[in-house]
């Protein structure tokens, strides 16, 4: 039930007076911690209740932090709820209680959504407990935050971004209480034993003495059930709780604090962080510049580390970039710090589209990530004169933001008073004070999914320029690259079957043919023959001919007692050679039959095989499964599910992509969820996204990733010299076949050359190197979806260097050594070569369009 206002101050009165805080944090050589939790304070808990348990505490003197619930997009509470009556009580009594905000999935959430998680929890406190509506409530924001925990390490230092320092994880079930770092700058308490009144089971006295056995313990005091009991049952409740710890503490056995306390048990690593501003004059004149020079001088001479707000060109490394209200004149580059005076909507366009991470407003607002990914902050203090008392005030615990104005450094007086005190600052405990990027560092540590989302929108600020009309001579060239890859299927094909080796190895002493084609490689060989014949490379009867022979070489088998084709079959006996069935192979082959299905010389043709394949059956809950060794079960997460999917939709089967991500939020959160899932399946290549559009025309997600990966590549290629252009595909020397690609998830040496099969040396970046590949068939995706002058070098690499003289390209050329898979060719290189030239000749639309 609600209250009046007059009985909630009537229930603040009845509070005995608050024992002073060193008895309370006194502790003996042996006393072991004890954190008191109070849970389930919510709009909806009576402040009749949450009364007797302030009362109970403040009488037993035993701190405790206040976890605050209530549901995401709620209404503010009322001005008589037990969370506004939690506000007055910790208003009145500071020392013996902290407000603790409630973020149930955090240990869940990927870093990015970590802040935001923790901005929703911060908000959501704050809208419960009136706490932005008067400065006085402000030194009980937030700085420990609640969550669920789970198994394993947990890293929340992203947190810190949202001005937490410090979590309470725990279980629904007790667990063992332990202080921890939940990575590397975030101090956390996990596990507690949880008491929940009236609910019955072991005795409390005894859980708590078997959790103090393994060391300190957290104890939970729910109060999700209080509604069900009589304040008079609650009150006993609370009290025979706190007995025992009291018992304990006056006994020297336990001592008593705050959890957000945790923070100063570590040495190193969890300092509270202190980024310092120097603001400059706004006019040239010489005694303020003379004044800022004296400034700068007693700083160093004080050994005081700090950003200067320089105007754009003036910046060093160290400083912060000044940026005018309407924006920059050009277009930023990459910076550490930018600041401003206001941020206008025209500014944040342009910071936005600069891959620009932080912005500090000097004239205030709310810190907040922006819907744009902008992780907005201001100064808690601006000093403008020599009256330090402002900064004797701050909160020692929170990480802040603190800018000297240029009146507060004009005379001596100010220079010496302001210096002393920061003097003072630095020298306190827990605390580093610096030049604002490494506070920005502090605060949001490097996270590479992040820096790729900024950068991929940097390099995408400026779309490219439409396509230029391929010249004669343009389309000249892309038929006789055509013909050179027509080639390979010319000299392959077998004769009986009318199928093509899947690989062939042809030197002038020896040759070498592998004849097991996947159903990859079928899906290769059909849209090859419908690229040569829209190309004019074989005439209609030719083209009649091989797509008979195509359809009559689909192979069914019973697999896992399902008719499916077959992984695997020889070119040379259309016999099969496994008795598998893999989806991702399948996916490729039903577009490639479908774009038979519909050529007017083949029409209907491929339908009816497809219909005898039990491929709905492969199919649970929308997610594909896999036959191996003759066990039917889900398929391995893979980038190549998001094409297969689209290929089985193409059939009439619904199939989920990894890539359909949660659509809330602003389109940067939904491309950082992409980021983030694409990064826990691994390394991604141009292959299957530039396919993908080759064929059918780019999917949302597909089009925001080639983006990414082109610009990957072609800033790697500008930082090295080195060409990028990565994909799967076969070598001419061990481990024969690799699957190459970019992390996304990795800050350091991000290209990734994987074997087919493991070997010792797989993880040597050395050997990696030796290995990786400019991709031929690659190198023409990119020239089809993304013309531009990065894929001119890629092309330019190819073609002088990749050609085979009897006919097909080599799979690639070395990154390293600039020579070809020498006399090493294959189906796919060159089926993919014929799709994208056929593409470009189309005038770059999909086939079915």
């Amino acid at each position: 039930m609600l209250i009046s206002r007059r009985t909630l101050l009537k229930l603040l009165a009845t509070v005995a007076v608050v024992p002073s805080a060193g008895r309370v944090l006194a502790q003996g050589a042996d006393a072991k911690p004890v954190f008191l939790l109070v849970d389930g304070i919510t709009p909806d808990l009576s402040p009749d209740h949450l009364g007797v348990v302030l009362t109970a505490l403040q009488n037993a003197g035993i701190p405790a932090g206040f976890i605050v619930r209530g549901a995401p997009g709620g209404t503010p509470a009322a001005a008589d709820s037990a969370p506004m009556l939690l506000r007055q009580h910790l208003l009145t009594y500071p020392d013996l209680g902290e407000v603790i905000a409630w973020a149930p999935d955090i240990c869940a959430a990927d870093p990015f959504f970590q802040i935001r998680l923790a901005q929703a929890a911060r908000r959501q406190t704050g809208e419960l407990m009136g706490l932005g509506a008067d400065p006085d409530a402000g030194r009980l924001q937030p700085i420990t935050l609640a969550g669920t925990d789970q198994e394993g390490d947990v890293a929340l230092d992203a947190i810190r971004a949202a001005g937490f320092r410090n979590v309470v994880l725990f279980a629904p079930d007790d667990t063992t209480s332990v202080s921890d770092r939940c990575d590397a700058t975030t101090s956390c308490l996990r596990g507690a034993v949880t008491y929940r009144p009236n609910a019955g089971g072991p005795p409390f006295a005894e859980r708590m003495s078997r959790a103090l056995a393994a060391g300190m313990v957290q104890i939970r005091l729910s109060l999700d059930d209080a509604a069900a009991l009589s304040v008079d049952a609650l009150k006993t409740e609370v009290a025979a709780l706190l007995a025992p710890v009291r018992t304990a503490i006056d006994a020297s056995r336990l001592f008593a604090t705050l959890p957000r306390q945790n923070i100063d048990w570590f040495d190193q690593g969890t300092a509270r962080l202190v980024g310092l501003l120097v603001l400059t004059p706004a006019a040239p004149d010489a005694a303020a510049q003379a004044a800022l020079a004296a400034f700068r001088a007693a700083l160093a001479a004080a050994g005081i580390s700090y950003s200067l707000a320089a105007a754009e060109g003036a910046a060093g490394p160290s400083d912060c970039l000044l940026l005018p209200g309407q924006g920059p004149a050009s277009p930023l580059a990459e910076v550490a710090c930018a600041a401003t005076e206001a941020a206008t909507p025209e500014l944040l366009a342009r910071l936005s589209a600069a891959g620009i991470s932080t912005l500090v407003t000097l004239s205030g607002g709310d810190a907040d990530l922006d819907a744009t990914g902008v992780l907005h902050l201001q100064p808690a203090v601006t000093l403008t004169s020599g009256d330090t008392a402002a900064l004797e005030s701050l909160d020692t615990a929170r990480d802040l933001v603190i800018a000297i104005a240029p009146t507060a450094y004009a005379d001596g007086a100010g220079r010496r008073a302001v210096v002393q005190a920061l003097i003072a600052l630095q020298a306190a405990a827990q605390t580093e004070m610096g030049p604002m990027p490494g506070f920005i560092a502090g605060i949001y540590p490097p996270d590479p999914v992040y820096r790729l989302m900024l950068a991929t929108r940097r390099d995408s600020a400026v779309p490219p320029e439409p396509p230029a009309e391929l010249t004669a001579a343009a389309k000249a060239t892309l038929i006789e690259d055509a013909r050179t890859a027509w080639g390979y299927f010319e000299r392959t094909r077998e004769r009986a079957t009318g199928l093509c080796a899947s690989a062939v190895f042809e030197s002038a002493y020896s040759k070498s043919v592998q004849s097991v084609l996947t159903m990859w490689d079928y899906a290769s060989l059909i849209e090859a023959t419908l690229a040569a014949h829209e190309l004019g490379l074989i005439d209609d009867a030719k083209f009649r001919a091989r797509a008979a022979s195509l359809i009559a070489g689909l192979p069914t088998s019973t697999i896992a007692g399902l008719q499916l084709p077959n992984s695997e079959i020889a070119s040379d006996r259309r016999m099969a050679t496994a008795r598998d069935y893999n989806p991702f192979d399948v996916g490729r082959l039903l577009i490639a039959l479908r774009d038979l299905d519909r050529h007017p010389l083949s029409l209907g043709r491929a339908a009816g095989t497809v219909k005898k394949w039990d491929l709905g059956r492969t199919i649970v809950d929308g997610q594909i499964q896999a036959v191996t060794s003759g066990l039917l079960g889900p398929a391995p997460a893979s980038h190549y599910t998001h094409y297969a999917a689209r290929g089985f939709g193409l059939w009439g089967f619904e199939v989920n992509s990894p890539y359909g991500v949660d659509p809330q939020g602003s389109e940067t959160d939904m491309q950082m969820r992409l980021l983030y899932t694409v990064g826990r399946i691994g390394p991604i290549g141009t292959e299957p996204m530039l396919l993908e559009g080759v064929e059918l025309g780019m999917s949302m997600p597909t089009a925001y990733l080639s983006d990414m990966l082109y610009h990957a590549e072609a800033r790697a290629y500008a930082a090295t010299g080195k060409l990028y252009c990565v994909s799967e595909g076969p070598l001419d020397r061990k481990p024969y076949f690799t699957y190459q690609g970019f992390l996304v998830n990795r800050a350091a040496n991000p290209w990734q050359v994987t074997p087919i099969d493991p070997m010792p040396e797989a993880d040597d970046p050395a050997f990696q190197d030796s290995i990786r590949l400019v991709s031929s068939k690659a190198a023409f995706l990119w020239s089809a979806m993304r013309p531009g002058q990065y894929s001119d070098l890629l092309m330019d690499r190819i073609r002088s260097r990749a050609r085979i003289a009897k006919g097909g390209y080599a799979s690639g050329v070395y990154a390293a050594s600039g020579l070809p898979t020498t006399d090493y060719t294959d189906i796919n290189t060159n089926g993919v070569i014929l799709e994208a030239v056929a593409y470009m000749l189309r005038g770059r639309r999909p086939r079915s369009a």
